[in-house]
C-alpha cells in the first residue's frame, strides 16, 4: 500500500518524466481582423441612475413620429388630484405631493433685478451690439424711399394716441402692423422671401422649458422628501419654467435664419453665471397654474414655421418701474430682460414644431429677431438658439447668444401739427434690415431630423 502511494506521488511529483513534450499555443498571424494598434474599450455606461432613466426616456420621445405627441410626451404639467382621489385618501397610503407646476417668465417682468436670473434660466449670453452682419446690408435708397409711409404712419397713431384714452401698448402695436405689412408691400418685388411671408397680428407666444441645475435649493440634497413647486422629484433640481403672452405682430417664412455665427464660435463665449440659483418664489417669479402649451403664434402644419421678426411694445413698464421707484439703469435691464424671455420662447415653441424637444437637441442653430418699442425708444434683438436640453446644467457646451442694440431714440419732440424733431433715420434703416435678413433657402441639412411624418405637398411647392 505504501509503495503504491509512492508510484502515484512520483507521478505528480516528476510529470516530465511522464510526458514526452510540451503543447504550445501560436498565432502564425499575429496582425489580424481583431488585432488593433490602438486599444479600443467599451463605452462607458453613465453611473447615474438619473441620467439612465434619462436617455432612456429621450429614446422614446425620440421614436414618436410627431410633433404634437413629443410636445405632450415632455410637458412637465401634472393635473390637480381629483375631489375623489382627495377624499378616498387614508392615512396609511403614500401621501398626495403637490402636482407639479411652473414658474411664469413675464414680460415685463415681475421685478427689477431679474436680468441674471433670466440669463440662467434661458442659458442666454448678451451681447451688446448686433452682429457684424447687419452692418453689410446697405439699405440707404430702401430707407429713403420707405420714409415717408413711416412717418406718415407714426405720425397718424401718435395723433390717435393723443386725442384718445388708447393706451401705449395699443398705439404700438398698431404702429408694428402698419410697419410689418409696409415694409412686405413695399419690397416684395425685391426680395423674394417677403413674397411668401406671413404676417400675424397680437399673435399668442406660449412656450415651457425645464432648467436643471437647482440642486443647492435642497439643503439634505437628494435625501428631501419635499420637492420644490417646480421640480419633478426631490432633489433633483430640475425646475419648470413657462411663458404665456401676445406679442404685437410676428412675420414668418417659410424658410430658417442663416445663423449669425458658427456653433464652434459660439461655444467660445463665456457659459451663463450660474451666481443666481434662487427660489423663484423669493425673487418674484410667480406659479402658473394653467395648461402648458408650445404655441409659437401659428398652428401646427403651417408652412411658414420659421420667425423672421416678432415685435412688441414695452409700455405697459413705466407702470411698473414707477411702483418700484426704480432707476434709469433699472429700466434698461427690464427691456432686456423682456427681449430674452420673448426672443427665446418663441423660438423654442418653433423648435419644438420641428420635433426637437429638450430630450432631443437641435441639430442646427435657429435664429430670430425681435423689435421692442414704445415708439420712442427702440430696442433691436437678434438671437440665436443654439441649444434647448437644459436639463443637466453641465451639459450646455455652446450657450445661446442674444445681441442687442438700444435704447435708440428716434424722435425728441412730436408737435401738434405732426410734425417730428430729430428724427432719427437709423431706426428705419434697422428694421429694414431685420426684414431683409439672408435665409437658408437651401439648406444642406435636414430641417426635421426627428420627425417620421410626411412633410404636406400641398403647401411646400417651394421648399
Amino acid at each position: 500500500m505504501r509503495h503504491l502511494l509512492w508510484k502515484q506521488c512520483q507521478v505528480f511529483r516528476r510529470p516530465s518524466e511522464n510526458f514526452g513534450c510540451r503543447f504550445f499555443s501560436s498565432f502564425d498571424n499575429v496582425v489580424g481582423p481583431h488585432y488593433s494598434e490602438k486599444p479600443i474599450y467599451p463605452p462607458v455606461k453613465r453611473t447615474t441612475p438619473k441620467e439612465e432613466e434619462r436617455m432612456k426616456y429621450a429614446e422614446i420621445v425620440k421614436d414618436l413620429p410627431t410633433a404634437p405627441e413629443k410636445i405632450h410626451m415632455v410637458s412637465p404639467d401634472e393635473r390637480p388630484w381629483t375631489s375623489a382621489e382627495k377624499r378616498w385618501h387614508r392615512p396609511w397610503m403614500l401621501p398626495l405631493i403637490e402636482p407639479r407646476r411652473s414658474y411664469k417668465v413675464s414680460c415685463p417682468p415681475d421685478a427689477y433685478n431679474l436680468l441674471p436670473f433670466y440669463k440662467y434660466v434661458t442659458n442666454t449670453h448678451v451681447i451688446d451690439g448686433l452682429p457684424s452682419f447687419y452692418d453689410r446690408l446697405d439699405v440707404g435708397a430702401e430707407t429713403a424711399l420707405f420714409k415717408p409711409y413711416f412717418m406718415e404712419m407714426l405720425s397718424q397713431e401718435l395723433s390717435l394716441a393723443a386725442s384718445s384714452d388708447r393706451s401705449v401698448n395699443e398705439t404700438t402695436c398698431n404702429f408694428f402692423t402698419h410697419l410689418s405689412l409696409g415694409i412686405i408691400t413695399s419690397f416684395l418685388t425685391t426680395r423674394s422671401h417677403l413674397s411668401t411671408a406671413q404676417v400675424d397680428q397680437d399673435s399668442p407666444c406660449e412656450a415651457f422649458w425645464v432648467r436643471g441645475g437647482f440642486q443647492s435649493l435642497y439643503p439634505d440634497g437628494e435625501k428631501s422628501q419635499n420637492r420644490i413647486t417646480g421640480d419633478a422629484y426631490p432633489g433633483w433640481g430640475e425646475l419648470a419654467f413657462s411663458y404665456s403672452e401676445n406679442v404685437c405682430s410676428q412675420v414668418r417664412t417659410a424658410f430658417p435664419l442663416r445663423p449669425f455665427v458658427t456653433k464652434e464660435e459660439a461655444a467660445g463665449n463665456p457659459p451663463v453665471s450660474s451666481d443666481v440659483i434662487y427660489t423663484p418664489e423669493l425673487i418674484g417669479l410667480k406659479i402658473r397654474d394653467d395648461l402648458l402649451r408650445m404655441v409659437p403664434g401659428f398652428e401646427y402644419g403651417d408652412p411658414q414655421e420659421f420667425g423672421l421678426v416678432t415685435t412688441r411694445s414695452f409700455g405697459d413698464l413705466y407702470a411698473n418701474l414707477s411702483r418700484w421707484e426704480a432707476e434709469p439703469d433699472e429700466e434698461h435691464e427690464c427691456i432686456l430682460s423682456a427681449g430674452i424671455a420673448t426672443c427665446f420662447a418663441w423660438l423654442i415653441g418653433q423648435a419644438h414644431f420641428l420635433g426637437f424637444t429638450q430630450y432631443n437637441d437641435i441639430t442646427y442653430p435657429l435664429c430670430g429677431q425681435a423689435i421692442l418699442s414704445d415708439l420712442r425708444k427702440w430696442y433691436f434683438f437678434a438671437y440665436q438658439l443654439n441649444t434647448i436640453s437644459l436639463i443637466d446644467s453641465a451639459q450646455p457646451v455652446a450657450p445661446n447668444i442674444c445681441w442687442f442694440k438700444g435704447p435708440v431714440k428716434l424722435f425728441d419732440v412730436f408737435s401738434s401739427e405732426g410734425e417730428f424733431e430729430n428724427f432719427n433715420d437709423e431706426v428705419i434703416k434697422h428694421c429694414l434690415r431685420f426684414f431683409f435678413a439672408d435665409l437658408e433657402e437651401k439648406p444642406n441639412f435636414e430641417l426635421r431630423p426627428y420627425l417620421k411624418e410626411k412633410a404636406y405637398p400641398l403647401f411646400r411647392e417651394w421648399c
